[in-house]
């Protein structure tokens, strides 16, 4: 050792492992199109009104209900909004171009379970689907 610099082996460090992200488990389904050897997959995603998920207030396996988010209406007084009306306000034109890409194959579906002991609400993360289905288990 020289000065304080190693020429050794360079040491590794214990890598830290990223936290479990749980997948929530639905019936995906591949629909047979003209009955031919070829099939046309659409991806719907079937999912149980009732399913068992962990709540972290009861702290165990409990019955949760599922129900699919909207999105609410935005807020006028926002601080992003306000920008926006200010820069497009007046003369001068849009502040940006308009977004000319394709539209995404799939969307993100967002959900919300509600545990059916306490009523408290966990939001999943979101899953990719094409059509999304609520159904009676």
């Amino acid at each position: 050792m020289r000065h304080g610099i190693s020429y050794g082996a360079p040491v590794v460090m214990n890598k830290v492992k990223k936290p479990y992200k749980k997948r929530i488990n639905a019936a995906r389904q591949i629909i047979p199109w003209n009955d031919s050897r070829y099939t046309f997959k659409v991806d719907l995603l079937k999912m149980p009104k009732v399913i068992m998920s962990y709540c972290p207030k009861c702290k165990k396996h409990t019955k949760h209900e599922v129900e699919r988010v909207r999105k609410k209406k935005a807020s006028e007084f926002r601080a992003g909004q306000r920008r926006f009306r200010r820069a497009t306000s007046g003369f001068g034109g849009f502040p940006r171009p308009k977004y000319e890409g394709r539209e995404k194959p799939t969307k993100r579906v967002a959900l919300r379970l509600r545990c059916t002991t306490c009523k408290k609400a966990v939001t999943p993360q979101g899953i990719r689907a094409k059509k999304f289905e609520l159904v009676e288990a």
